[in-house]
């Protein structure tokens, strides 16, 4: 059985047909160390991510809540998260402003992403309040206050103020995933991590997002569907 772990860095996105879904691409029968037993599901070299790690086919109609919308992403950071919600956001077709006290050089890497957007737009170095009152959404970063400046300047202009994952939680239950979040002091990412691995030796289907490093919790709202599984781990 091949952990989540293991299957990671060799998975890719599949392309359209009737399998869907996320898919393992192995070559040979030792070479490659997956098991004989995981060699029997083959099927033209890839292997059904769906029923070896509980990753599921695509949510219908993710794109409807931001295509169009314009979207102030308040804080990219540096650790994975906020590019990869400006990436979904922006494939979406949102209309997307950038917004950090870091500058640019601080940000090089994360920028660097992300410039294949002709939708995405950046302002570093501090915030502007006219970037909250006139956008339809505020995304803010984990590591933005609630009572910041920019968040009282944007819910007084009428715009929706959200995180990615309080998103992904909402349009995922609505399209009937279960969630299963999991907050306190300390031990959040043991405990997470572990109801995680569980349900997927389970053969449940399952995502894992929240406060996890590199991930962006939004942009698994294409591999979910009714009855799969999402386990958050969540601020305190």
């Amino acid at each position: 059985f091949l952990t989540p772990l293991e299957i990671a860095p060799a998975r890719k996105r599949a392309p359209q047909g009737p399998w869907g879904g996320l898919f393992l691409t192995g070559q040979g029968d030792n070479s490659d160390g997956i098991p004989r037993e995981i060699k029997s599901l083959e099927n033209n070299g890839k292997y059904d991510l769906t029923y070896l790690t509980g990753y599921s086919v695509r949510m219908h109609d993710y794109e409807a809540p931001f295509k169009g919308k314009r979207i102030t992403v308040l804080g990219l950071g540096l650790l994975g998260r906020g590019v990869g919600d400006v990436d979904f956001l922006a494939k979406c077709g949102a209309e997307v402003l950038v917004t950090d006290k870091k500058n640019g050089s601080e940000l090089a890497a994360s920028v660097e992403k992300l410039k294949q957007y002709s939708n995405v737009q950046f302002k570093l170095g501090g915030h502007d309040p006219e970037d909250f009152k006139h956008c339809d959404m505020v995304l803010k970063a984990a590591g933005v206050r609630l009572d910041s400046p920019e968040v009282a300047v944007a819910r007084a202009a009428g715009a929706q103020v959200a995180m990615s994952t309080a998103l992904f939680a909402k349009y995922a239950s609505e399209a009937g995933v279960k969630i299963v979040g999991v907050t306190g002091t300390r031990g959040k990412s043991t405990i997470t991590h572990m109801i995680y691995h569980s349900l997927i030796r389970t053969n449940k289907r399952t995502v894992l997002g929240g406060n996890v490093r590199g991930l962006s919790t939004l942009a698994l709202l294409p591999e979910v569907k009714a009855g799969d599984i999402a386990v958050l781990e969540l601020d305190s």
